[in-house]
């Protein structure tokens, strides 16, 4: 069986992405952002201010002339006219002449720039290239796991030439599950879940009008309690949410299964009596407790 491996690409190589990104917006999108923050007025406007020594810092330009209030507050902009004595009266009302008057914006509008966007811009090319590292690890038939463990993963095989024995091993499977989970392999599509190696496998079938049903989900015993079953149910769910609504299990009344598809969100949906005194030449128990009906849970995705 031949594990599908996920291409790994350097983390400098999505930092350089998102340093690319802020620099065209601090380049391109800030510029327009902080023009904004200049008050267009008039050259009237512009002669009474200077009369009242209401002028900060200013700069003259070629077409335009760039000032600020006294307090430096606010920064006006207003067209060059053809004024000798200009330069005087801006040297007696107190003006400072700048070469380029530093047009600071607002604190919230530069909090949300410089701390908010980049971290909103960020996490969305992260989640971005997860799905893409997801889509070039095989599609939709493999998806990686971070479960404490940064190389667990789950794939998939197709049901053609591949029997239970092939993942699990004759040793850690007993050989009416491995029948069992073959049968099931005729018409539906295993998963397993390997973590340096094999921890869990599922089998699913589709059942028709919109269910999808989980044959055998089985976690090795000595890796159970530590989430890989829940992490196999849970990649179900979000792997065919856009094919199936419902994702179904039967079982035993069993009191170490049942709680179990519960935890993973999974309700009581209806049972089939009788169904393992009737199917089974002897008596099956679970947890100290004889299994008699099959009983159903569904979970809605």
């Amino acid at each position: 069986m031949k594990e599908v491996k996920t291409p790994k690409k350097p983390l400098a190589y999505y930092y350089g992405i998102v340093l690319i990104v802020l620099i065209v917006f601090n380049l391109v999108v800030t510029p327009i952002l902080m023009e904004h923050q200049v008050k267009e007025t008039d050259y009237g406007t512009f002669m009474s201010m200077i009369e009242k020594k209401n002028i900060g810092e200013v700069e003259v330009k070629d077409n335009q002339i760039i000032f600020t209030d006294k307090d430096q507050k606010n920064i006006y902009k207003t067209g060059l006219m053809n004024d000798p004595n200009l330069t005087d009266r801006l040297y007696e009302c107190g003006a400072v002449f700048a070469k380029d008057i530093d047009k600071q914006m607002s604190p919230i509008i530069s909090f949300l720039l410089t701390g908010v966007l980049p971290l909103i811009l960020f996490i969305a090319l992260g989640n971005y290239m997860a799905k893409k590292l997801m889509e070039h690890a095989g599609g939709k038939n493999s998806m990686a796991f971070g479960m404490g463990k940064s190389n667990a993963k789950i794939y998939v095989q197709s049901s053609e030439g591949i029997r239970f024995s092939d993942v699990a091993g004759e040793d850690e499977a007993k050989e009416n599950l491995s029948e069992m989970v073959d049968r099931y392999l005729e018409k539906g599509t295993m998963y397993v879940l390997e973590d340096n190696d094999v921890k869990a496998e599922c089998v699913v079938t589709d059942e028709g009008n919109g269910i999808l049903e989980i044959k055998n989900i089985a976690v090795d015993p000595e890796n159970q309690g530590k989430g890989y079953g829940k992490a196999l149910i849970d990649f179900l769910a979000s792997k065919y949410a856009d094919e199936y609504s419902v994702l179904q299990v039967g079982t035993g009344d069993s009191p170490l299964t049942i709680p179990f598809y519960e935890k993973c969100g999974f309700v009581r949906s209806h049972k089939i009596p009788n169904f393992f005194t009737d199917n089974y030449d002897h008596p099956i128990y679970e947890g100290g407790v004889q299994l008699i009906d099959m009983v159903y849970l569904q979970r809605h995705i």
